[in-house]
């Protein structure tokens, strides 16, 4: 009997160990910002010297987030955007994305949000 309970003891023990390091080491609060969760969005076209650029601003609408970073893919003719938030960061943004000639349309995440004029 006591070889089970100091058994089960000790896999408890690892076990609350193993949560603790999985959560301090791999957890990591992440959200994603979209469209339809943005205040005051704006997205501009602009042309500087020949190069087109879009300018997306606006406010996060998700309390004490802000953007972190921007990811984007590029698929066919077609160019991908993912906005992740974290907690605690500034709620406004407003970056350039540079649009290369063989890009048709730019999305974030499903909305489309930019088509080139044919």
């Amino acid at each position: 009997m006591k070889k089970t309970l100091h058994f089960l003891t000790n896999v408890l023990n690892n076990l609350v160990l193993f949560v603790t390091i999985l959560c301090l080491c791999g957890c990591e609060n992440v959200m994603f910002l979209t469209a339809k969760d943005t205040f005051n969005l704006h997205i501009e076209q602009k042309e500087i010297e020949g190069n087109k650029i879009i300018t997306i601003s606006g406010l996060c609408g998700h309390s004490a987030w802000g953007v972190d970073k921007i990811e984007k893919k590029e698929r066919k003719h077609c160019l991908f955007l993912r906005i992740s938030l974290k907690p605690k960061k500034r709620g406004d943004f407003k970056f350039d994305i540079p649009i290369e000639n063989n890009i048709e349309k730019i999305y974030w995440e499903k909305d489309l949000i930019w088509e080139r004029e044919k």
